[in-house]
């Protein structure tokens, strides 16, 4: 088993490393030669991620994918769960180029929050055109409006249904604030207090919605819901403005 010697692991966060060294020498004999670079990225890498080291999340670059590897992988399915290790996404260097469009606020992600552990580093100079993330910030928003009504269309009048969809948008708005402030220049990593703090400054726009809904408390009310809509009905209208002219 490949051991903590043959890693680089300083990127990773202290308490994470462990975890980040199982993961590597599970994956090197399974996949042999064919694995090009292990990176883990998010909370497990930077504290400038906010909070906790949580789920230990990575990327696995592969030369060519192979179902009966990734079957022998997923046997340590429950091992890794255990560990609170994530199973690694599964990519080639073709598939990150191709993604490039459509996967632009992950990418995004992954570029200012990772580290390469074993191999290559395939994600430190990847380009991002501004239109694609620009479309994808506003589907990300738009899909979160719908989000919101369909959640009203189900809730029956139970509050408690309202506030576990506003509790699931946190990651998905972080990244689309993220994207935002990138199109604005703002390229650095951020805590997501200094996230939320730029967004303020470059959009003029106060958005509590969007502050009570990355909170850590477990309960949102009507009020708060109903405030989360119209920050995101003025966030999806930012990022339409945005678009080049024709």
């Amino acid at each position: 088993m490949t051991t903590a010697t043959h890693l680089h692991l300083t990127g990773v966060r202290a308490e994470r490393r462990d975890a980040a060294a199982e993961l590597a020498g599970l994956l090197t004999p399974l996949a042999g030669p064919s694995l090009l670079g292990l990176t883990i990225f998010g909370s497990s890498v930077s504290a400038d991620y906010d909070g906790p080291a949580g789920r230990l999340t990575s990327i696995a670059v592969l030369d060519r994918i192979n179902l009966d590897r990734l079957a022998d992988l997923a046997e340590h399915g429950p091992r890794l769960a255990r560990l609170d290790i994530a199973a690694p996404l599964i990519m080639t260097p073709e598939s990150i180029e191709r993604s490039r469009d459509t996967f632009a606020l992950e990418l995004l992600e992954v570029m200012q929050f990772h580290t390469t552990v074993c191999g290559r580093d395939h994600f430190e100079h990847i380009e991002i055109e501004s239109e694609h993330l620009r479309l994808q910030i506003e589907r990300r928003f738009k899909q979160m409006l719908l989000d919101l009504r369909q959640g009203v269309l189900y809730s029956s009048g139970r509050e408690g249904i309202l506030s576990e969809v506003v509790e699931s948008m946190g990651d998905r708005l972080f990244r689309a604030l993220r994207g935002l402030l990138w199109l604005r220049g703002r390229t650095e990593p951020m805590s997501r207090a200094h996230v939320l703090a730029a967004i303020r400054e470059r959009t003029g726009c106060d958005l509590p919605g969007v502050r009570e809904a990355v909170t850590d408390k477990m309960i949102h009310d009507w009020d708060e819901f109903k405030s989360l809509y119209g920050d995101l009905e003025r966030l999806a209208a930012l990022s339409d403005e945005m678009a080049p002219e024709q």
